[in-house]
This record gives structure tokens, sequence and C-alpha cells, in this order.
């Protein structure tokens, strides 16, 4: 976790020294694969640390932070990037993740009770046992899929925003704010249902939820902020 949070940091560092576009998309590429994998080692960790029985709110917890981001990130980076320069976010994010390093070192165990539990066989049979068994296909795969689908629309949401729903520059950090106070809300308590009632049940609902609503939202054109408001 540690190799790849400090990689992390070193690709933001790259990003706020960039001097043209294809320089800043190559370190955001660096930075993104990172820290892409900080948010999968972490869920391994709370699976590690916390029985299925209470994995549900402890997931729920830590994706709070996304909320969080949406509601305090985006509106102090817009106040720094606007006042101190588009590199000032990406200097912010290297000092917070940087403090956030030393924490993790000081304060963090290592979390060590899953190597008892390993087999004699290399990593790559280990890998290629795990690739072989049709349930972890299909859950890779949906995962796969939940991750493309959100991170490909995710980028484009204030372009969208703007040119197709007309929404005005000053608008979007209310659209913004009204999507990570929902997050804030609605994780812990999706995490604790996800405790008490079956998870694969709650997933389904969730997806036939979310594919209306993306359905519904992707179609709109010019509409009053308070009709789709709502759909955040």
């Amino acid at each position: 976790m540690l190799f790849f949070y400090i990689s992390f940091i070193a690709g933001t560092i790259l990003c706020a020294l960039a001097n043209s576009y294809h320089t800043l998309l190559a370190a955001r590429i660096i930075t993104g694969l990172f820290g892409g994998v900080i948010g999968s080692i972490s869920l391994a960790i709370v699976a590690d640390l916390f029985d299925i029985h209470h994995r549900g709110r402890v997931m729920g917890f830590v994706q709070m932070g996304f909320g969080a981001s949406q509601v305090l990130g985006v509106h102090i980076g817009l106040y720094l990037a606007n006042n101190l320069g588009w590199r000032a976010p990406f200097c912010l994010v290297v000092a917070m993740g940087t403090l956030i390093a030393v924490l993790i070192v000081a304060k963090l165990k290592p979390v060590t009770a899953h190597l008892s539990a390993q087999h004699s066989r290399t990593p790559l049979r280990y890998l290629l046992n795990t690739f072989s068994k049709r349930n972890y296909r299909i859950r890779f795969l949906a995962t796969a899929f939940l991750s493309i689908g959100g991170f490909t629309m995710m980028p484009f949401s204030s372009a969208f925003a703007v040119n197709n729903l007309k929404v005005t520059h000053e608008q979007l950090p209310l659209l913004f704010m009204v999507s990570g106070c929902s997050s804030l809300v609605i994780m812990p308590l999706i995490g604790r249902i996800a405790d008490r009632i079956n998870k694969f049940t709650l997933y389904t609902i969730a997806s036939a939820l979310m594919i209306v609503v993306v359905v519904v939202y992707t179609n709109m054109s010019v509409t009053p902020l308070a009709w789709f408001l709502p759909l955040h």
C-alpha cells in the first residue's frame, strides 16, 4: 500500500510540474494507475480486518471520502486554481498525501494474517487458478465494467452539464455539493443495509436503479437546474 501511495504522490508531483497537455496527460495516467490500485488495496485491508457481517458499514464509511472530496475538494480546488493557478490544487494534494503517508507509516499496523493462509503454489499459478473459477471471473468482470462505466462518465460530467444541460459555471459547485452530500448520507446507510440483507440482491437493485438514472440523465437536453438536481 505504501509503495502505491508514494507512487501516487510522485505522479501528482509530475502533474504539478507538467508544462504541456501531453506531459499532464501522461502524469495523470501514472497517477491514475497507482491511485486506482490504492482503492483496491484499501478495500482488501477492510476485508482482512473485518468479518463479513461488518464489512458493509466499514466500506460505506470509507466510501464517504469520495463524497467529502466532492463537497470540500472540488470547491477548495477551484478556489486555489482561480487564485493561485491550476498547479495549486496538485500541490495541496501532494502536501496532504505526504502527511497521510507519514500517518500510515506511524499508525497503521502491518496486515500479515493472510500470509499464513497462502499455499505453496507460485503467485502466477495461484492467479491462474483464481481466474479458472467461473464465479471469480464473473465478479472480476462486473467490477471491471463498474469501474470503466463510472470513470468513463465522471470526467465528462462537468462538460455535459455545461454544454448539454446549460448549467452555468457558477452553478457547477452546487451540483457537486449536492452529489457529495448525498454520498455522505447514502454510503453509510447502504453499508448498514448490506450487512443485513443479501448483498447480491442489494447489488442487483442498485444496478437496475442506476441503469434507469444513467439512461434518463444522459438523454436530457436543456433542463432547469431544479429538475435534474435530484438525479445527483
